[in-house]
């Protein structure tokens, strides 16, 4: 049995850093497809799903199951929510054509990129500082 404790403050950093890769996406695709406007409702919808894409991926403190599960599990999770942010903003893609799926991927990608970039540096940090010291020791 997999037990969860929920630290408040973490959950509140996911739903931010959420928010923040969220409105960097969404400003990113409006800028790519030269959407003009966007009503106060549709940003609303934006800041909120991604505020709870930021929650899922704390799947990832998880230790069990494994990671590939749990990255498999995020992905659907997140593309469900990218779904319903579509259809509450009334943009109509279907949720299985092609391109929909297409940009999802691309942007999965991009933001896990960075992400593992940040992880990488800053585990390396850690490990600096850990290794710093064992030879004060």
């Amino acid at each position: 049995m997999i037990t969860v404790k929920i630290n408040f403050r973490k959950l509140v950093w996911y739903f931010l850093i959420g928010i923040g890769f969220g409105s960097l996406s969404f400003v990113a695709t409006l800028w790519l497809e030269g959407t003009q406007s966007q009503t106060v409702p549709q940003i609303t919808n934006v800041i909120w799903v991604s505020g709870l894409i930021g929650i899922i991926s704390m799947i990832f403190e998880l230790e069990r199951p494994p990671f590939f599960f749990r990255l498999i599990l995020h992905f659907f999770l997140v593309y469900a929510l990218v779904c319903l942010m579509n259809n509450l903003n009334h943009y109509y893609w279907p949720i299985l054509s092609f391109e929909l799926l297409g940009n999802f991927m691309v942007s999965y990608l991009i933001i896990w990129t960075i992400v593992y970039f940040f992880l990488t540096r800053r585990l390396g940090r850690i490990n600096q500082r850990l290794a710093e010291k064992r030879e004060k020791q």
